[in-house]
């Protein structure tokens, strides 16, 4: 684990979809704004904490956190790997 992103959610629901998509959206949306409005995120990629494809807020800062794209790679190899695990399983 690391110590700069905080545990994901309990709830959580894999979404689809147009709510997917439109949640994904609003994240790239709040993602491109925090980059504009902040200069020390250059090169940084933003990690939602539990993803939007999970149910996480797309735009609650608190669901955010700056990351090198090598631990974010980490990340979101763990949540593809569920992801898969989760959709193998219906």
């Amino acid at each position: 684990a690391n110590a700069k992103v905080p545990l994901p959610a309990e709830n959580l629901r894999l979404l689809d979809g147009a709510e997917k998509n439109a949640n994904r959206s609003a994240a790239n949306n709040a993602n491109r704004a925090a980059h504009r409005a902040d200069p020390s995120l250059d090169g940084k990629h933003i990690h939602e904490v539990t993803p939007v494809k999970f149910g996480g807020s797309p735009t609650d800062q608190a669901n955010k956190v700056a990351l090198t794209p090598k631990e974010h790679s980490v990340f979101t190899t763990w949540w593809k790997e569920l992801q898969d695990a989760l959709t193998k399983k219906k």
